[in-house]
């Protein structure tokens, strides 16, 4: 026998209100009304509300995509339309909409001055951040020069293409499009060839309002029997909270994951455990953890799912099992190979001794004191360094400063000067460390 609450909100659910059928108006019921606590009118005006804000967003998301002209003009009437209605808490959200947006708000007032205006939309700093358009902005450091990564112009290129614009892209122009951003990019290449550096320096542009999660492969690996997977499954599920002044920001904001010597634990696998021995099949099924993982990076509750994506790193892209390599997992493959050219050893060298020339303690000769042949300089040791990686210019750069303050040292304990008044490197300091790093190479 149903109780008397229960008939009253039967009664309340097929009992229709008696409005008046008039066009772009709904019928309510009365549950509608007992449930919302609005009226018919006032119903009626959160869906108007509604739709205005589903086409202000549509309208923000092709400005910031294309700064269309005509873009801003239908922007700027809507929210001139939704500035007559008077509504103090809608035309807050606008007002923050816009703000995040970077979208002129204060224009739009321009065209219509108005003394009866409830509220002005200032253009005061937002209190929510949505991800693609810190993504969008971060775009600016994405160049060899903000990274200071010298001699990768190729490589960031790429990955602006096949990484950041789908990240950053509108959501609405994705889904017309049909695609979804890449999931995985395996950055591959000779030892010294700064996939390391450049991997870091992407974490910060590329995932803004979530740490990075940084891995070393053999790190990963347990000598007890489901240890190595659990390891596996915990970095996935489990990502580094948002920034605090991002908390509470939906959709969950990127997770980026970087892998180093991701060969250790993505070994091709191999037959069965008669043939391989206990340690490959443990390996094994640390690969089909992976598999399975990246496979999972995407949730059908959209609301709590955190996007992953992993960036690995390798010198041996040979070993990697074939079933990670393929599209829809790690589907951007990046070679980064040692500078080839002299301009591009140029700016690295550029890069590591340029605070050595900044600070006064880079001479050209023994006898002279720092002068504009900085750059001769430099094109001199860049021609001089064939076949020479990044990670050996660098050492070019610290071998020399190891000789001068070696000198610095003795002529000190000898009486002469401090330390700090004697450290200075020689062009001579120079040449002599690309020779010593040379025959260690």
């Amino acid at each position: 026998m149903k109780g008397p609450i229960s008939l009253i909100l039967i009664a309340l659910s097929t009992t229709a209100l008696l409005v008046p059928n008039v066009p772009g108006k709904h019928l309510y019921s009365r549950k509608d009304v007992f449930l919302t606590g609005h009226t018919p009118n006032e119903i009626d005006d959160l869906h108007d509300q509604n739709a205005q804000y589903h086409s202000l967003t549509n309208l923000l998301d092709k400005y910031i995509l294309t700064g269309s002209g005509n873009v801003k003009k239908e922007a700027d009437y809507l929210i001139n339309e939704i500035r007559k209605k008077g509504d103090y808490d809608f035309l807050k959200k606008v007002e923050r909409v816009c703000n995040r947006a970077g979208f002129p708000v204060a224009a739009a007032g321009d065209e219509q001055e108005r003394d009866d205006d409830p509220l002005p939309l200032p253009t005061s700093a937002p209190t929510t951040i949505v991800e693609r358009e810190v993504l969008l902005r971060n775009g600016k450091y994405l160049t060899p020069e903000e990274l200071d990564i010298g001699g990768m112009d190729d490589v960031i290129s790429e990955v602006r293409r096949r990484i950041w614009v789908p990240l950053a892209a509108p959501l609405p122009l994705l889904e017309s499009l049909g695609i979804s951003p890449p999931r995985g990019l395996l950055l591959h290449g000779e030892p010294g060839v700064g996939k390391t550096l450049l991997a870091r320096r992407l974490a910060s542009v590329l995932s803004p309002l979530r740490p990075a999660t940084f891995v070393a492969g053999p790190e990963m690996m347990e000598k007890f029997v489901g240890e190595s997977e659990k390891n596996v499954r915990a970095i996935f599920d489990f990502p580094p909270p948002v920034h605090d002044e991002y908390a509470g920001v939906k959709p969950e904001p990127l997770h980026v994951i970087i892998f180093d010597e991701f060969d250790a634990v993505s070994r091709a696998r191999g037959g069965s455990g008669e043939t391989q021995g206990d340690a490959g099949v443990a390996r094994d099924s640390v690969v089909n953890q992976l598999l399975a993982k990246m496979d999972g990076l995407r949730s059908d509750d959209e609301d709590h799912a955190v996007p992953t994506l992993v960036i690995a790193l390798t010198n041996k892209r040979s070993l990697i099992d074939p079933a990670l390599l393929r599209s829809g997992r790690l589907e951007v493959k990046i070679e980064v190979k040692p500078p080839e050219s002299v301009e591009q050893r140029a700016e690295i060298f550029r890069i590591h001794s340029k605070r050595m020339s900044e600070g006064g303690w880079l001479r050209y000769n023994s006898e002279s004191s720092q002068s504009c042949d900085y750059e001769a300089l430099v094109e001199e040791m860049a021609s001089q360094t064939t076949n020479f990686t990044g990670a050996d210019i660098a050492a070019v750069c610290r071998a020399s400063a190891a000789t001068a303050l070696e000198r610095a040292v003795t002529l000190a304990e000898e009486g002469d000067m401090s330390v700090e008044e004697n450290c200075f490197v020689d062009e001579k300091d120079m040449f002599a460390a690309i020779e010593e790093i040379r025959d260690q190479k």
